[in-house]
C-alpha cells in the first residue's frame, strides 16, 4: 500500500455552523499485481460533545448516513463501508455511532478507466448533542482513475477499522456460539453469546435484521466467561417473532483487536417454543 500526504478533492464542503463539516477525499490501494482499488470517503469533523450515527443509530432515533450517487457520470459501482462504531450512552438510551471525527469509505468503479468519475454525492446525515440537527449536503468531485497513486493516513485508517465480513464458521475470528429467542408470556427477548478469541477488551456487539424488522441495541449481561460475552435484545410489542425466527441477521462483533461481520439465517438457531 502506497500513503502519501492527504489531498482533498471535494470541490464543495458543508457544514452546520461551527457543529459539523463534511468532505470529500480520495485515495487508492495499488496490488501487487498493479490492480488499483479506487476510494472516495466522506470525512466528517464534530465539535466537541457532539456525535454522528452509524447505519443503525441506536435507541434514540438518530439519523444514519444517507447516500445517493446517483447523478455521478462514469460511475459503475460505488459501496459505502462504516468503521466500527462505539456504543455512546446518553440520558435516553444507547447511541450507536462516532464522536469527534469519523471517515466513510466509498469503494469505487469508473466504466471506462480512461475518463474521469464525475462523482456527485448527495449525502444526508443527524448530528445531536443535547438537540438532534439533520444536515444536508451535495458533495462533488472529479476523479481521475489514472492519476490516483495515494492513501491518505486517515482513509487508511479508517479501511482497517471496517469490520472484516467473514462466514459464521470462519476459525480464529470472534464468533456467535448462540442466538435463542426467548418467548414468555410477559415479555420477549433474543439472547446470544459471543466469542472473542483474542480478548473482550472494547469488545461490544450491535445486531440488525437484513430486512424492515427494527431490533433494539444489545445490552451485555452476565460476567464474561473464557472470552465468551452474553447480550441480551429486549423485544419490543410491534415486532413480528414470527417474522424474526426467519430473518438474515447481520452480526457485528467489535474489539481493540479485530471487528468482523457476520450475516447468517436466525433459522439456523434453536428458537424454543412459547410456554
Amino acid at each position: 500500500m502506497l500513503v502519501k500526504v492527504e489531498k482533498v478533492i471535494a470541490a464543495t464542503e458543508c457544514s452546520s455552523g461551527s457543529k459539523s463539516k463534511a468532505r470529500l477525499i480520495e485515495g487508492t490501494l495499488v496490488a501487487r499485481d498493479g490492480l488499483r482499488k479506487l476510494y472516495v470517503a466522506v470525512e466528517i469533523s464534530l465539535e466537541s460533545g457532539w456525535k454522528t450515527f452509524w447505519r443503525h443509530p441506536g435507541d434514540t432515533g438518530g439519523m444514519p448516513p444517507y447516500v445517493d450517487w446517483s447523478k455521478s457520470k462514469n460511475l459503475a459501482v460505488a459501496k459505502i463501508m462504516f468503521p466500527k462504531p462505539k456504543r455512546i450512552k446518553s440520558s435516553i438510551g444507547d447511541v450507536i455511532g462516532y464522536k469527534h471525527h469519523v471517515v466513510l469509505p466509498i469503494k469505487i468503479k469508473p466504466i471506462n478507466t480512461n475518463q474521469p468519475i464525475y462523482f456527485v454525492l448527495d449525502f444526508r446525515y443527524g448530528i445531536c448533542n443535547k438537540v438532534c440537527i439533520p444536515v444536508y449536503c451535495e458533495l462533488k468531485s472529479v476523479i481521475r482513475y489514472s492519476q490516483t497513486n495515494y492513501m491518505p493516513l486517515k482513509l487508511a485508517k479508517a479501511l482497517k477499522n471496517v469490520p472484516i465480513a467473514i462466514k459464521p464458521s470462519s476459525p480464529n475470528y470472534p464468533k456467535i456460539i448462540r442466538a435463542e429467542l426467548n418467548q414468555k408470556r410477559s415479555t420477549s427477548e433474543l439472547i446470544i453469546d459471543a466469542l472473542f478469541p483474542r480478548g473482550i477488551m472494547g469488545a461490544d456487539l450491535f445486531v440488525e435484521s437484513l430486512s424492515k424488522v427494527y431490533l433494539p441495541v444489545t445490552k451485555r449481561i452476565d460476567m464474561p466467561t473464557k472470552n465468551i460475552l452474553r447480550y441480551r435484545i429486549d423485544l419490543r410489542d410491534n415486532i413480528d417473532h414470527t417474522s424474526l425466527s426467519t430473518q438474515k441477521l447481520r452480526f457485528t462483533i467489535v474489539s481493540d483487536k479485530i471487528s468482523v461481520e457476520i450475516e447468517r439465517d436466525f433459522d439456523r438457531y434453536e428458537i424454543p417454543q412459547r410456554p
